[in-house]
This record gives structure tokens, C-alpha cells and sequence, in this order.
């Protein structure tokens, strides 16, 4: 069931920025800082009271958000470590079911050939996505928010995986 929920007021502020130490090591980052409240509470005409929602956080509207690279490339060799951290999340109305936050680290590294004809072109890499294996949450709202519940709306994150990517460009 859809329900309107009346206005939302969000303040928050977005950063980024990069950073090159040399030709071959590159930093980025960037952090999203979000306040998203109801400002109404739900009224409903079959209820007899309304729901409690003014002045709560936006259900699946984490606070805070951070993502970090490093990476190097010198033409031949290149890789990067990748960390990203998602707060807390509620999936109710009134913000009494939460998932806690959680950060994930990816890893991938390559190699450029060359040198010949038969090598130019070739790529050969390989990639680590939850490097640490973090068990979390991914995603919210899948069978819609209840308004003081949980809902069976969540589902689980991946767990490490590893890939291996050859390609060749002619």
C-alpha cells in the first residue's frame, strides 16, 4: 500500500575531491551528509489515530555516506582500493526497525601487455568485491515500509566474489 506521507524537509551537503601524489597514484573522495525528516505526521481515514512519522528520518535515507579510492596505473600495471562506508538505515515510518551501517572494501589489479604486435591491446584483470567478506544489508524496501515493523522488505548484501577479466582490443 502506498501511503502519502505530507512533506519532507532534507539539509545535507555533498564533498568530493581528488588528489594526484604522482602520475601514477591517484586519491578520491567523496562524503554526503544527509538530514531527511517528515514534517507531517500520516493520517489515514481508516485509523483512529494518526501515525507518529513528524519529525522522523526518511525511511532508507542513511545520514552519512563515504567513498574512498586509491589508485595507481604506470601504462602497464595499474589497481585500486576502494572503500565505501553506508550509515544506518530505518525501514519503518516511526524508526524503530534499523539496519546498522557498514563499510565495504573492493580490490582490483591489472596488466597492460605490449611490446608486440600479438600483446598490444591484451588486458588481463582481476577483481575482489567485498574483500573482507562483511555480512550487511543491502537493500531496504523491496516488499514496500511498514510504519512500526519490519516488513520481510530486506535483503542481504553480497559476499566476497572474486573475477578475472582477459580482453583484447584490436
Amino acid at each position: 500500500m502506498i501511503k502519502n506521507v505530507g512533506s519532507v524537509t532534507t539539509k545535507g551537503v555533498e564533498l568530493a575531491g581528488s588528489y594526484d601524489f604522482t602520475d601514477e597514484w591517484t586519491l578520491y573522495g567523496t562524503y554526503s551528509y544527509n538530514d531527511s525528516k517528515y514534517d507531517d505526521d500520516v493520517v489515514d481515514a481508516t485509523l483512529t489515530a494518526p501515525i507518529r512519522t513528524s519529525g522522523k528520518t526518511v525511511v532508507n535515507a542513511p545520514e552519512h555516506l563515504f567513498k574512498a579510492d586509491l589508485g595507481y596505473d604506470n601504462g602497464a600495471f595499474f589497481g585500486k582500493l576502494s572503500l565505501a562506508y553506508t550509515g544506518s538505515r530505518y525501514f519503518s515510518y516511526v524508526n524503530n526497525a534499523e539496519v546498522d551501517g557498514y563499510t565495504l572494501a573492493d580490490l582490483s589489479a591489472g596488466y597492460r601487455f605490449g611490446g608486440n604486435e600479438m600483446l598490444e591491446g591484451l588486458e588481463l584483470q582481476v577483481n575482489v568485491t567485498n574483500l573482507t567478506d562483511e555480512e550487511y544489508v543491502s537493500t531496504l524496501g523491496t516488499n514496500g515500509f511498514n510504519t512500526n515493523a519490519d516488513n520481510q522488505t530486506l535483503m542481504v548484501g553480497s559476499p566476497r566474489q572474486f573475477f578475472a577479466t582477459i580482453r583484447k582490443s584490436f
